[in-house]
């Protein structure tokens, strides 16, 4: 073999080594950019912007309603048993506080330090729809409700992106920890003073909010502290109440997590509750989520 032949040969060995190096390097950069972390427990896909403030809640499906963990006897309406799937979404971290609401509905107010970390209350479902509005346009995001001041009626634009709050089966989705869910009574725990305040331990006083532990998605709260407002309006079977996206003035509004003077029984995951959706109450809040 002459000395051109032998050059060759290298030169081709050297030139497949270095295609099979680039397209190793290209596989794992591809790999790579699929996921990022945002500080959650789990690995959140990169073309979707998690916020500081929210979770993203992966897709999965769950029975809705109470199984055989459930406390005692449950109630009537929590005997369903429905198979739901949700798609991915965005969930508060926490519930709305008194400075987040200032904020953005007061914003001239003067608000004491001391109370701004405390989730708000006494808030209307009608007033935490329009707080979803308001923070939607203030972040250039589209509304997820039209509000019809006249007849009194909200629609929900579930194609949307901006704020808005959660509907029942996404709340008890995310309540029980989603795909991550290891099947807790409570909210994070089967002892409800690790994840929760309620008449017990929280001396008909709201805490501020992240002071118990999360839950298995990273969530705070959702047993216990303020009880939180879903979009859903209350059906005895939800399943009835799944696509509904229209809800007028004359509806009652599930309530979801019970609150500082709930007994423990009421913070159970799948316990349900319900308002008037025009009234506020001094232990009811509401947490944010977004569609993606």
């Amino acid at each position: 073999m002459n000395n051109t032949s032998v050059r060759s040969g290298s030169i081709f060995k050297d030139k497949k080594r270095k295609v099979i190096f680039l397209v190793t390097i290209a596989v794992l950069i591809l790999s790579s950019s699929l996921y990022f972390y945002s500080g959650s427990e789990s690995p959140v896909k990169k073309n979707i912007i998690v916020p500081e403030d929210m979770i993203l809640v992966e897709a999965g499906e769950f029975i809705m309603g109470a199984g055989h963990r459930e406390w005692n006897k449950p109630d009537s309406d929590e005997l369903f048993n429905n198979k739901v799937h949700i798609s991915d979404f965005l969930i508060g971290k926490t519930e709305i506080t008194n400075g987040e609401w200032a904020a953005l509905m007061y914003p001239d107010s003067l608000f004491p330090d001391s109370l701004r970390n405390l989730p708000v209350v006494n808030i209307s479902w009608f007033e935490a729809i329009e707080f979803c509005n308001k923070k939607s346009i203030s972040e250039r995001m589209n509304p997820a409700y039209t509000i019809d001041e006249k007849n009194g009626t909200v629609i929900f634009d579930t194609l949307a992106n901006g704020y808005r709050l959660p509907t029942e089966a996404e709340w008890e989705f995310a309540a029980r920890g989603g795909k991550y869910s290891n099947g807790y009574l409570f909210s994070g725990n089967d002892t409800a003073d690790y994840i929760g305040w309620y008449e017990k331990n929280a001396l008909l006083s709201v805490k501020p909010v992240k002071t118990k532990h999360r839950n298995e998605t990273g969530i705070f709260d959702m047993s216990g502290n303020a009880s939180e407002w879903c979009f859903t309006p209350y059906r005895i079977d939800p399943a009835n109440a799944l696509s509904i996206i229209k809800v007028g003035k004359s509806e009652n509004a599930v309530v979801r997590g019970g609150n500082i003077a709930s007994p423990q029984s009421y913070l159970r995951i799948t316990h349900r509750d319900l308002l008037p959706v025009y009234k506020k109450n001094k232990f009811t809040g509401f947490r944010l989520a977004r569609s993606i």
